[in-house]
């Protein structure tokens, strides 16, 4: 049996590229083979050992979908459109595809954080009212499909919970993983946007600060991991070039990044997905809510999680 997976594969973003291991390990686990729909499909094959499918082509993604014995969407946010308002028809154009060649789909451990509008829901009702089963990622999500009269939808949990706890040696630092903001209003999608600094420097000198302070009171260092090679990275080098304290980084792959944040004593986190391997690792986190969902992961993480805004 042959179940295409259609997420947001093939990115430098290690989040994402972690619950696709996660969905395409228990894909096997159950006798059956993946595929992905994937922005680099190459990268996919070499790093994940499947068979990818270029997403950005629709013909391609038709063929592989009469092909496919079921198609499984998600994990992920895929469910939203403050990145850009080509978010959600992108990603939905697989489900409708599905459901008109009659490929049986499902939705699997899906966020909503970022929708907002009438169209979104609506497209999303219309679009995966005909799912076998549909699963979401937290409870704000789950609120919210059935509020569009997805009643049946479930909650689940992101698939990156269930990664076995690293082995690592705590080290003397505090792991920070810090994430620049997308560009608003922008009709562009995100991957055909110019790269460029959009953080402010307020910020830039504020959150130096606060690191510096965090280093001086305990006498940890502070080491920068990044979740998005090419975008995280950018802007610890930008943090670190304004704090008193000398920092390390690091942009580890898929196969190293949870014994990375892992080696520390505590984690300071913007992205989503760090959070999440912090209470993998079994370190305490400090969560700085750029999005909603961040400040719903440190509620769910109770004692071991806190949330501070991210205002400078």
């Amino acid at each position: 049996m042959e179940v295409l997976v259609a997420a947001w594969i093939g990115s430098t973003n290690l989040g994402d590229e972690l619950i696709f291991r996660i969905v395409s390990r228990r894909i096997a686990d159950a006798g059956a083979r993946a595929t992905a729909l994937s922005v680099h499909p190459n990268e996919t094959t070499a790093v994940h050992a499947v068979g990818a499918i270029q997403a950005r082509r629709p013909l391609a993604v038709l063929q592989a979908l009469r092909r496919a014995d079921r198609m499984v969407f998600g994990g992920g946010g895929l469910l939203q459109n403050v990145t850009s308002p080509w978010n959600l028809p992108f990603h939905l154009s697989r489900v409708a595809g599905a459901r008109a060649l009659r490929t049986p789909y499902a939705g699997y451990a899906l966020g909503t954080t970022g929708l907002s509008g009438r169209v979104g829901p609506s497209m999303i009702r219309a679009v995966l009212r005909g799912h076998r089963a549909l699963t979401v990622r937290d409870r704000g999500s789950l609120e919210m499909v059935r509020k569009m009269g997805l009643t049946d939808a479930a909650l689940a949990a992101d698939p990156v919970v269930s990664l076995e706890q690293p082995v690592a040696e705590r080290r003397d630092r505090i792991v920070v993983s810090l994430r620049p903001s997308n560009t608003p209003g922008s009709l562009l999608p995100v991957a055909w946007r110019r790269r460029g600094p959009t953080t402010s420097e307020h910020w830039l000198k504020s959150m130096a600060g606060a690191l510096d302070r965090a280093a001086s009171v305990t006498g940890l260092a502070i080491h920068f991991v990044a979740m998005q090679r090419g975008r995280d990275d950018v802007l610890h080098d930008q943090v670190a070039e304004r704090m008193q304290q000398t920092a390390t980084s690091s942009s580890p792959t898929i196969d190293e990044v949870a014994g990375e944040i892992a080696a520390s004593q505590a984690v300071i986190a913007m992205r989503y997905h760090a959070g999440i391997l912090s209470a993998v690792g079994n370190r305490p986190s400090v969560l700085i809510g750029y999005s909603p969902k961040v400040s719903d992961l440190a509620s769910e993480l109770g004692p071991g999680g806190a949330i501070v805004e991210n205002d400078p």
